[in-house]
């Protein structure tokens, strides 16, 4: 599992957040957007605005558990999800190199 998320690290790395969770809170509405975010991309950033961070914590729980997702990162107010799509099982999963693959891979260039 943890080469697992640090390949999903790296992918969240370029996106931005899609998500924006505001003073009010999390309401159905904004649940809704982020279940919508997740079907249709399967990794998500979300940005909680709230300055506690026990209250972040139980936003990045209640999302997780109410939409079945993945809490991935969390890096200030920005939180990574994942969710697997089933439609999609292969596209969106990231490559993951085993150790040894990746030194064979490898080759030195010779440019004389």
């Amino acid at each position: 599992m943890p080469n697992f998320k640090s390949a999903l690290r790296a992918k969240a790395h370029a996106l931005s957040p899609v998500v924006m969770v505001a003073e009010k809170g999390l309401c159905d509405s904004v649940l809704k957007e982020i279940d919508v975010a997740l079907q249709a991309h399967a990794l998500i950033k979300v940005r909680l605005v709230q300055d506690d961070r026990k209250i972040r914590q139980q936003y990045c729980t209640q999302i997780c558990k109410t939409l079945n997702a993945t809490w991935v990162q969390t890096i200030g107010k920005i939180v990574v999800i994942w969710r697997e799509n089933k439609e999609k099982t292969n596209a969106e999963k990231p490559f993951i190199q085993s150790k040894k693959s990746k030194k064979n891979t490898l080759k030195k260039r010779n440019f004389q």
